[in-house]
């Protein structure tokens, strides 16, 4: 009856020994995984930078633009040579394209 049981235990230890191998193999690839996530939004965190960038260089540009249209409304102001016959609803509107917070 001891060698049953002694043979019943050998059993347990070989299977427990086989999930534990196999449990690390499994550990191994979940951290393998959890590197190349962290890599992917360390990325996507240094691409939403670049982008932001971008919209700010060009939010400048529209404001050299508008300065540039309003220097040139200024100066055919002074100059008299702003037609000013116009009705008010022909007027040329400018409205920005995006809302920076």
């Amino acid at each position: 009856m001891n060698t049953n049981k002694l043979e019943d235990k050998r059993m347990e230890l070989e299977a427990l020994a086989q999930l534990r191998n196999l449990s690390k193999g499994t550990v191994e690839t979940m951290e393998k995984i959890q590197k190349q996530l962290e890599l992917v939004e360390t990325n996507q965190q240094e691409m939403l930078k670049v982008a932001k960038n971008w919209m700010n260089v060009f939010d400048a540009s529209k404001l050299v633009e508008i300065q540039k249209i309003s220097d040139s409304v200024s100066k055919e102001k002074m100059e008299g040579r702003l037609d000013t016959s116009y009705e008010e609803s022909e007027q040329v509107l400018l409205i920005p394209l995006s809302h920076q917070p």
